[in-house]
């Protein structure tokens, strides 16, 4: 079966992903901290959608609905394309469970209890700082996992309130992830040690080590699969297969395309699927009757690929919509792209059209780019990244022309030359670097700063002759 090969335009590392039928929906970190999208895509039609979350989302969940939380310390409801926020939090949002009539959120000290109306159940404080949590199926004990590698143990069976009940060191390092044994209460965890573990909880903790000699790489993913198997995938850039007992090794090991972020499995008609995200791409693999992954049937690259694509298109429309699309978003990848098409689109209005979208961006970079376009071919482009250059204010007026002069433009650089006769008047740096303008290597230059010198010294003209002489140019 060939590859089907989707590009859209989603920035970040895929943090969490989950699939509903024909599609898939994740959340992604910004490099620069930005808020990115709720993203969801068709698989079957090809669609993307975006929702607009107000700031940084760090856990996404699904039940009957999608459930985002946001570095804003809101828990969203997203329902029919719209955000509902249902609760807020003191402390940043870490984990989320959202399984059952309750909804669990994990922050960094404590365990929120709240119904899907958003009204407050319990609170259990937590001294450690926390990583990860699990719960059972029943929703009667919860574990938590801690930055220094220890578990905790939580149980309500007796009064409907979560009591303490235990708490172990199982990991020399931070509790990654989590999950409870869908028939016994036995926790299973893997941590930045490289371990995976089992815990029984009730009484006096028993652990056993469930990996053998270790795994390879941090795990960023652990859920149950169908036929009560188990996945783990992670930065090793492998998938695992684990089946129930204490066998330590992986049933099966999938070879990914590259170190996983986040992956998830589901039902897709008659058929169980799997998703890697890593990098720059998702890919959709069928499971065999084993539970084991094939071949994959789609790979949804990003940004990245989406804008080599979209820009290198021979129709001018579809590189305009992708200039457009690229200036929605204010980050270095836009920055940079829209200055590469300010350069080298095929079209003098593109051109403009993205120098433009570039201009209006009020990121640190941005000047840097315009300098760089200083050195375009195209008059156009140096003359407009001039002008926005002295609009900005970011740069003195003497380092804009400075960059100006340097670029080696002719009709740039007497219009620097311009602007540096003004400043000169009252401005000895100015005077100074109109005077090392003599020695500029374009004839027309040298002599519109020396015109200039005469008319600042008008009233002395034997000055202006010693300026004049002052050039090593035979001219």
């Amino acid at each position: 079966m060939s590859v089907r090969e989707y590009n859209f335009p989603w920035r970040g590392t895929v943090t969490k992903i989950h699939g509903n039928e024909n599609v898939i929906s994740f959340i992604t970190k910004h490099d620069e901290g930005l808020a990115t999208p709720l993203y969801s895509i068709d698989l079957v039609k090809r669609e993307f959608t975006e929702i607009e979350l107000p700031s940084a989302a760090v856990v996404l969940d699904f039940e009957a609905d999608y459930f985002v939380a946001c570095k804003d310390k809101n828990l969203y409801r997203v329902k029919s394309g719209k955000l509902e926020s249902i609760y807020k939090t003191k402390e940043d949002i870490i984990a989320l469970d959202s399984s059952s009539d309750e909804i669990c959120i994990l922050t960094e000290n404590s365990v929120i209890l709240i119904t899907p109306q958003g009204k407050l159940v319990e609170t259990v404080e937590i001294e450690d700082k926390t990583v990860s949590f699990a719960l059972n199926k029943e929703h009667q004990w919860l574990a938590i996992g801690t930055s220094t590698g220890d578990i905790l143990a939580f149980n309500r069976e007796e009064n409907g309130k979560f009591q303490f009940s235990g708490k172990e060191k199982v990991h020399s390092a931070a509790v990654s992830e989590c999950l409870f044994d869908k028939k016994e209460l036995l926790l299973i965890s893997t941590g930045a040690d490289k371990k995976m573990m089992m815990t029984y909880l009730r009484g006096e903790f028993e652990i056993h080590e469930r990996s053998s000699k270790g795994l390879d790489g941090l795990v960023t993913a652990l859920f149950h699969g169908p036929e009560g198997n188990l996945y783990s995938a992670g930065k090793d850039a492998t998938v695992k297969l684990w089946t129930g007992g204490f066998n330590r090794r992986a049933a099966s090991t999938s070879k990914a395309a590259d170190a996983v972020d986040s992956a998830c499995w589901w039902s897709m008609g008659d058929s169980k699927v799997f998703a890697t995200a890593y990098r720059d791409c998702i890919s959709v693999h069928p499971l065999d009757e084993k539970g084991k992954l094939k071949s994959a049937t789609h790979n949804i690259h990003d940004i990245e690929f989406w804008t080599n694509i979209e820009t290198a298109s021979v129709d001018t429309r579809i590189r305009s919509q992708a200039i457009k699309k690229l200036a929605s978003f204010p980050d270095l990848f836009t920055i940079e792209k829209l200055a590469t098409q300010s350069l080298y689109d095929q079209d003098t209005k593109l051109r403009l059209e993205a120098l433009t979208s570039l201009t209006a961006k009020k990121h640190s970079e941005v000047d840097a780019q315009l300098i760089n376009l200083l050195k375009s071919g195209d008059q156009q482009i140096h003359l407009a990244a001039f002008q926005n250059l002295l609009l900005r204010e970011n740069l003195s007026i003497l380092e804009i022309v400075s960059k100006a002069l340097e670029a080696g433009q002719k009709e740039l650089g007497l219009i620097a030359i311009e602007v540096l006769s003004s400043q000169a008047k009252s401005d000895a740096q100015a005077l100074n670097r109109l005077l090392e303008a003599l020695n500029d290597k374009l004839p027309a230059v040298r002599l519109t700063a020396l015109s200039s010198l005469i008319e600042l010294n008008s009233a002395d003209p034997v000055q202006a002759i010693i300026y004049g002489t002052a050039s090593k140019e035979a001219d």
